[in-house]
């Protein structure tokens, strides 16, 4: 969900600040209904599924034609760079420039270095990541902040959200809802394949960690539930936290207050996302774009920061959120209970965090409008 919602709020910034330009969406997986729902919401944008060869050129045909046609590649947001070896054969194959909206940067290395200094702008969504490429040698003006694109994903699916809500009572009862999350996630398991060395590491850290990292978010959570009438749901990112959730939440609820704990099984696109957070009191989230998705429908999001996220985490206090973010070596379950009662009673600090933010966001959103523009028109 986070993912394509990064992807919907990038196109919509596009669609706001460069109306006239023909957009490509160059894509590596637009499975369970993701297409469709781009394609509806922008049916200007062009949707390709493709990669690179070992020669370093598309591999479809409509890829080719469009980087025949295309002016300018940009790296969209995401985690860490993931397209590193489109941008790297854009640069050798076409010449034409290139550049990077709301990334978090991976370890720095000469060459990566390099990819960066040859891009037209580098605009990275947290100050580590920013502060690690101003050492190596880019220009200033290259250099800015990029909040996540996911702040831009305004859709919202209030039809679906009431429809699911309504359907398992919590239409008119409140609810906080929960996103859990694994250190890594486990690609090995969601492609049914055996885990490649790197990943051996990952998933004896997630076997070593996803207890203690949701008993502190459980601990929270049943104090919570000491609030009359209050609900929890919890949803996922991602599919496979669903069984994190179960396992180390629900299921270690007593039976008592089980009845006031909802598991959402069921997929979901990020319009309807935001239109359940919309709806929520709060959200406790392991995962920050779901935080993101929360607070540009404006409900409050509190993250857990996990080691491994530390960069992009810096993020939520890069916006002015630093009151909604615990670093999982500080977190107890006492101190986010206390934060998380706190933020769903104390709606005018909440609507005072939001305008802050909204308006720092809106003026970098309106700033990258004006980078793109002068990229194309340095062609």
């Amino acid at each position: 969900m986070g993912e394509v919602a990064q992807v919907a709020g990038l196109l919509q910034i596009l669609q706001e600040d460069l109306p006239k330009v023909t957009v490509t969406l160059w894509a590596t997986n637009l499975d369970n209904g993701v297409g469709e729902w781009l394609k509806n919401l922008y049916p200007k944008v062009t949707l390709i599924i493709g990669t690179t060869g070992d020669d370093g050129l598309p591999d479809q045909p409509a890829l080719q034609r469009a980087w025949k046609a295309a002016d300018l590649l940009v790296h969209g947001p995401a985690a860490t760079l993931a397209a590193r070896n489109h941008l790297e054969a854009w640069r050798k194959k076409t010449g034409k420039p290139s550049g990077i909206y709301g990334v978090t940067l991976p370890e720095m290395d000469d060459k990566l270095a390099a990819l960066l200094r040859a891009a037209s702008f580098v605009w990275l969504r947290d100050g580590i990541s920013r502060a690690a490429v101003a050492k190596r040698g880019l220009q200033e003006s290259q250099i800015g902040f990029g909040p996540d694109s996911a702040f831009a994903m305004t859709h919202r699916n209030p039809e679906a959200a009431d429809k699911w809500l309504q359907s398992h009572g919590l239409d008119k009862k409140p609810f906080l809802c929960v996103v859990p999350k694994l250190r890594f996630t486990p690609y090995w398991e969601i492609y049914k394949r055996h885990p490649k060395y790197a990943e051996i590491a990952q998933s004896a850290q997630n076997e070593k960690s996803q207890e203690s990292d949701h008993q502190i978010v459980f601990d929270a959570l049943h104090r919570c539930l000491e609030v009359p009438d209050l609900h929890i749901l919890i949803c996922a990112e991602m599919p496979y936290a669903l069984e994190v959730g179960k396992k180390w939440i629900f299921q270690k609820l007593p039976e008592s207050l089980q009845p006031r704990c909802l598991v959402r099984s069921e997929p979901w696109l990020p319009d309807e996302a935001a239109a359940t957070f919309a709806k929520a009191k709060c959200l406790l989230s392991l995962e920050l774009l779901s935080c993101v998705v929360a607070a540009a429908a404006r409900t409050p999001a509190l993250h857990v920061c996990l080691p491994e996220d530390r960069k992009s985490g810096q993020m939520w206090r890069d916006v002015g959120l630093k009151d909604w973010i615990v670093e999982r070596e500080q977190a107890n379950g006492e101190l986010l209970a206390n934060k998380l009662l706190t933020m769903m009673e104390d709606a005018p600090g909440n609507e005072s965090k939001f305008a802050g933010t909204s308006k720092f966001i809106a003026e970098r959103q309106q700033r990258v409008g004006e980078v793109l523009r002068n990229a194309m028109e340095s062609v």
